[in-house]
Order: structure tokens, then sequence, then C-alpha cells
């Protein structure tokens, strides 16, 4: 009996093995199942991430060549209208001076002042400073507005 009794013991020891093992090797392939799904849910994951920020770095880089355009075109603008000012105070300046010459007699350094007097202008003249005005050793400029004169009123 003895012998039988450890034979069923020895049976049943063995079928408890049995079970115990298929119970591990049953949660075994269910925690690598776990952990591969997982792994694969975290590729996933990373894959989606990086197509989302592939589509905001294409959208920046639209947005970063559009403002580069705008940039571009903006600077042309400013170079145009600093050109316009520029132009606009040199023509400023022209007129400015035209007019100091014109109305308040100014001349630049440098220029002497020529008169020329017609013969209704002299009638205000006296004898003395007729002479002084168109002598015949006055300058050259004097000389030729006697001549231009001297054809003009006669």
């Amino acid at each position: 009996m003895n012998e039988v009794h450890h034979s069923f013991m020895l049976a049943r020891f063995k079928r408890i093995e049995k079970k115990q093992k298929k119970r591990k090797d049953f949660f075994s392939i269910v925690f690598s199942i776990f952990v591969g799904a997982g792994i694969l849910f975290f590729i996933i994951l990373l894959i989606i991430g990086n197509l989302k920020m592939t589509r905001q770095r294409a959208k920046l880089d639209s947005e970063i060549d559009s403002l580069k355009e705008k940039i571009q075109k903006l600077q042309e603008k400013k170079e145009f209208f600093q050109s316009q000012i520029f132009r606009a105070r040199k023509e400023e300046e022209e007129y400015l001076e035209e007019k100091a010459r014109d109305v308040f007699d100014f001349k630049k350094e440098g220029e002497k002042a020529v008169a020329v007097i017609f013969e209704s202008d002299k009638q205000g003249l006296s004898e003395n400073q007729k002479d002084n005005t168109f002598s015949e050793k006055g300058s050259i400029w004097q000389k030729i507005f006697q001549r231009i004169r001297n054809f003009l009123v006669k």
C-alpha cells in the first residue's frame, strides 16, 4: 500500500506540476501579448506624433516663406519711399535756392552779382551812377551787357 500511495502521490504531484506549468505558460503568453501590445501602441503613438510634427513643420515653413516674401516686398517699398523722400528733398532745396536767388537776390559764395539796367530803369539813376555802371573800364560781363543793351535799345 505504501507503494500505491507513493505512486498515487507521485501521479498527483505530476498532475499538479503540469497544471502549474500550464498556468505559467498561459501567464507568460498573456504577459508577452500585453507587453508586445504595449510596445506596438507606444510605436504607433510615436509615429502619429511624428506625422503631426511633420505637418506642423511644413505649415510653419510655408508661413515663414510667406513672411519672407512680405518682408522683401516691404523692403522694396521702403527703398522706393526713401528714394522719393531723397528726390523731394533735393527738389525742395533747388526750389528754395531758386526762390532765394530770385526774391532775395542771394548768391553763392564766390559768385558776383551782375545787374542789367535798361533805359527805362536808368532814368532814376544819377548821371554819375550811369557812367560807373557801364564804363569801358568795367568787367567783361559789363561790356557784354552793355552791347546787349545797346542792341536792344536801337
